[in-house]
């Protein structure tokens, strides 16, 4: 969502964007943009994600640490982190000032649930408009909350109402919204002992040991 945001402000295309810096900043490696943009979670926790936050905050002067899975690298395994899909929660980006942007919440694939508004995560894939109203390919948009379909702001193309999420998934969602709400010095304490130190605890509490 950041680096869609700032290609926006720049009037670049988010692949423009990353070639621009990457031409700026090198990678040891060769980098396929393409397989960036498309294969890697770049807010997850692989090492690409982790070059391409150290690049943008040089590049740009803002902290990126709260933007991406990285800082919990010690404990969640990268593979199988985030989603390959786009999901949103239609109330969030409706409130959104301005443009709406991805939470990293919603990345989390795990979660299928806004903690806030308790409904379910929404396919961005989905629109609502008619045939008519769809956009050409090249004139579609690629920013998180407005639809790649038709360009509706806060994807209010889709008229169905929000479907009410379950207790358990509104649990799952506002569990990992705590883990992500650790800032990074926090996040320093979670380690692969701290983990199996809290899991023999909590089997402790509430199965007496089992």
């Amino acid at each position: 969502s950041y680096i869609e945001h700032l290609a926006l402000a720049h009037q670049m295309k988010p692949r423009t964007l990353l070639e621009t810096l990457f031409i700026a900043y090198p990678m040891d490696k060769a980098t396929d943009i393409a397989s960036v943009l498309k294969q890697q979670r770049v807010h997850g926790g692989t090492p690409l994600g982790e070059e391409l936050k150290k690049r943008l905050g040089v590049a740009t002067g803002s902290s990126l640490a709260g933007a991406t899975l990285a800082r919990f690298a010690q404990v969640l395994a990268p593979t199988n982190l985030t989603r390959t899909g786009e999901v949103y929660c239609p109330c969030c980006v409706q409130e959104d000032e301005g443009l709406p942007y991805v939470r990293l919440l919603w990345q989390v694939q795990c979660v299928t649930a806004c903690p806030i508004h308790k409904v379910k995560l929404r396919d961005a894939n989905l629109c609502g408009a008619k045939a008519a109203d769809m956009l050409p390919p090249q004139r579609r948009p690629s920013v998180g909350g407005v639809c790649s379909s038709c360009g509706s702001v806060g994807c209010r193309c889709v008229t169905e109402g929000p479907e009410a999420a379950s207790k358990e998934e509104v649990w799952v969602s506002q569990q990992v919204a705590r883990l992500i709400a650790t800032p990074e010095a926090g996040a320093a304490s979670f380690t692969g002992e701290t983990l199996k130190a809290g899991l023999r605890a909590l089997v402790q509490s509430v199965y007496e040991g089992s």
